[in-house]
């Protein structure tokens, strides 16, 4: 399976999009469908459902589809059953700030009070978790940052399905968008 991972409000919701328009099956559930923009992400964002987010994916009922795991649950699932890895990367200040609204919309999301250091904390702490897991595990990985993909839309999208090893164009990608056949 391809996991796609970083700090929260990183891109990791438009890179599962760009996944799915690739024609890669995708698989979770919704996430704060109210948070992102109706225009990206009209069915929310795509993460697995609670137990497994939280314990990690013990079986093969993943393989060959994307799914989004946040970091600490990178070390809960079992590194064979992991192909490739996605790392979305974000500018610190922009991503706290995100982070920040995020946490104050939902207050209990992380289970710790909302506050912009809280948000830095939390950044940091995910890619050293995920820094961490590259080192002691031997899993494929690239990183795809925000910032480049909303300047260089078509760059990031053949950067990513080189690495997933799609063969769809990218007219075909972008047909895809625009029928929402990856949301």
């Amino acid at each position: 399976m391809i996991v796609v991972t970083g700090a929260p409000r990183t891109g990791t919701s438009l890179v599962m999009q760009i996944l799915g328009c690739l024609g890669l099956k995708l698989t979770g559930v919704d996430y704060h469908p109210s948070f992102g923009p109706k225009e990206f992400f009209p069915n929310g964002a795509w993460c697995l459902p609670t137990d497994e987010d939280e314990h990690g994916i013990i079986d093969h009922r993943y393989k060959g589809k994307a799914v989004k795991l946040f970091a600490g649950s990178l070390y809960q699932t079992e590194s064979k059953l992991i192909s490739k890895l996605i790392v979305c990367r974000r500018n610190l200040k922009d991503a706290v700030e995100s982070s920040f609204k995020l946490m104050q919309v939902t207050p209990d999301l992380r289970g710790v009070e909302p506050t912009r250091e809280n948000a830095t904390k939390l950044y940091e702490i995910s890619y050293r978790m995920i820094e961490h897991y590259l080192r002691d595990n031997n899993v494929i990985s690239t990183n795809i940052d925000f910032e480049n993909v909303l300047r260089h839309p078509v760059l990031s999208v053949d950067k990513i399905k080189m690495f997933i090893g799609s063969e769809m164009n990218i007219t075909d990608a972008v047909k895809n968008i625009n029928s929402g056949k990856g949301v």
